[in-house]
């Protein structure tokens, strides 16, 4: 199960007011808030490039720069030219349950000429299953009906909202074949074992079918003949190295170790009687291992994605060329591995929590997606430029008393400053990336920009209008459970909800009404693990758990009025065995 939230190593303060300052409506309060800083190495910068996915799981650069992001629910969306495409892709009917859904996607080395995409996901027809399928592109969209079936998995049997060890990564190797990582699917057996694909590397030839080189294609029989290397817990992640072929793959672990394993023919990792370094000759150690424990202390962490950082000449600085570069999901850093000396190093801190995926662009451009959140983010080397504003300040609608957000994401050279404009004249104390107004129907039409600043020069955003309904937001409470309550793995969570519409004078019907379910592990959350919609009150199934630590739920209850408003409410519980 994939950890996530990091402890940021420092903040930055996006407004600092005190409420109804001078030249300001009376109407208008401006709020403060604390934002994660970012911590680079010189002349690189950070800005959000798209937001509001719905749980988004990987990202891949396709060969022509446009980025393909594959959602939980099986929707691939494309950012193009730095903007988020409306339409989506493609559309895929999956099991969309806990670490499951569209999990991977990858590019036909003749893509240019032929459009084919491949896609790896969990498959719901006759039972769920792993399914590679292929499609064909047409422009941003997928040619309808394309989709072609190539190899259909084992079915499995996961209980509802348990998140599954299933791996997740498809790439192309140099050799022309599809390779694919699998997880032991919570059972640990799987992967020592010659009779399934979990917890393994497979390959296949791009049709389908099993190539005969396989190393384990004669002593293994039906789907198992594609296993390329075995003993893996949670392979969530992996890619090639363009220099050298060698494919690397990120294995999450369970409460001790994470590693980076270069992946051989007939090679067997370990797991799940080995976990991190160690010495035993019937398998293969890790080339890189961190441990979960530092000064003593247990930490979350559950490494994640990995791209080479192979730009293009003139593009970005040479120093780091070659190296793989990964993350995690937990610890919110991203760090650099030199694969010939093995040194290790720390490339970026103090990153967004949730990350479960990483790919780099043929200018350097580093791109992560954070699932906790549905959001996009570029790291680009950008020395000695001025400020860049690649979207513009969105438009805010908000019911009266609510707060609207105004923000910016700029690329340049570091240190940037801000200076925050109402209707074209400074706010005192307005000065961060960030502005967040609390608001009546008098500040109606009022507008916003922002002066962005370095040493470099200066750039001016678009003024954006904020609209005020007069439509205030309803009120949800969750009745059941209680917060802070504590249930027993297995058993059943009752749930109960009420809502209040000020426009009705009266409670919401059921149909307003969903219920999300995260499951929480120690300092980080699994987002959306059940969604009940349409329902006052029910009851699931606290989730089983195998991993260590403290395991929780918690309980989110969102209701929208006619004219939707948002109303939310949330309680947390506590499992014991």
């Amino acid at each position: 199960m994939l950890g996530w939230i990091g402890r940021p190593e420092r903040r930055r303060r996006s407004v600092h007011f005190v409420p109804e300052m001078a030249g300001m409506p009376a109407a208008v309060r401006l709020e403060s808030r604390s934002l994660l800083a970012a911590v680079l190495p010189a002349g690189y910068t950070k800005t959000v490039i798209a937001e509001g996915l719905e749980l988004p799981q990987s990202l891949t650069v396709a060969p022509d720069g446009r980025l393909f992001v594959c959602q939980r629910d099986g929707t691939i969306r494309v950012i193009k030219d730095g903007v988020l495409l409306e339409r989506p892709f493609a559309r895929l009917t999956v099991d969309a349950d806990p670490s499951q859904g569209l999990m991977g996607l990858a590019f036909d080395p003749a893509f240019a000429r032929n459009g084919y995409v491949y896609v790896y996901y969990v498959a719901p027809q006759g039972g769920s299953h792993n399914r590679i399928s292929r499609l064909t592109a047409r422009g941003d969209e997928m040619v309808p009906g394309s989709e072609r079936v190539l190899f259909d998995f084992e079915t499995y049997r996961i209980p509802p909202g348990v998140a599954a060890h299933n791996g997740g990564a498809i790439a192309f190797g140099p050799d022309g074949k599809l390779y694919v990582s699998t997880g032991d699917m919570m059972n640990p057996r799987n992967s020592q074992s010659l009779r399934n694909t979990h917890g393994k590397i497979l390959r296949v030839n791009p049709d389908g079918t099993i190539p005969r080189d396989n190393p384990f294609y004669r002593r293994a029989r039906g789907l198992a003949r594609a296993i390329w290397a075995m003993g893996l817990r949670n392979p969530f992640t992996m890619t090639f190295a363009p220099r050298s072929g060698q494919l690397v793959a990120n294995d999450v672990g369970a409460g001790a170790w994470e590693e980076i394993n270069l992946i051989r023919k007939g090679g067997n990792y370990g797991w799940p009687e080995l976990e991190g370094p160690g010495r035993n000759r019937r398998f293969e150690g890790p080339i890189y291992a961190y441990s979960h424990e530092e000064a003593g202390v247990r930490r979350d962490a559950a490494i994640i994605g990995g791209g080479f950082y192979e730009p293009e000449p003139g593009t970005a600085p040479e120093e780091f060329r070659g190296q793989y570069f990964f993350t995690d999901y937990a610890r919110g850093w991203i760090r650099r591995i030199d694969l010939g000396s093995r040194r290790v190093q720390v490339f970026a801190s103090g990153l967004d929590a949730g990350i479960v995926d990483l790919d780099i662009d043929g200018r350097g451009r580093i791109y992560y997606v954070v699932i906790n959140d549905g959001s996009i983010h570029m790291i680009q080397y950008s020395p000695l430029s001025a400020p860049v504003l690649l979207r513009p300040v969105a438009d805010q609608i908000v019911p009266v008393g609510a707060t609207a957000r105004f923000e910016v994401s700029p690329l340049g050279s570091a240190p940037l400053s801000y200076q925050w404009q109402q209707d074209g004249v400074d706010i005192p104390g307005a000065t961060g990336p960030e502005l967040l107004v609390v608001c009546d129907e008098a500040a109606d039409g009022t507008t916003y920009r922002v002066v962005v600043t370095n040493e470099y020069g200066q750039t001016v955003s678009n003024a954006a209008v904020l609209r005020v309904l007069r439509d205030r937001p309803p009120t949800a409470v969750v009745a059941a459970p209680r917060d802070g309550q504590r249930v027993r793995v297995g058993s059943r969570l009752r749930f109960r909800g009420r809502s209040f519409d000020p426009e009705l004078n009266g409670e919401l019907p059921a149909s307003s009404y969903t219920w999300y379910f995260d499951v929480l592990h120690d300092s980080h959350r699994h987002p959306n693990v059940y969604v009940v919609r349409g329902k006052k009150s029910g009851s699931i199934r606290v989730p089983r758990h195998a991993d260590p630590g403290r395991f929780g739920l918690r309980v989110r209850l969102e209701v929208v009025d006619l004219s939707g408003q948002k109303g939310e409410a949330v309680r947390d519980v506590w499992t014991r065995r």
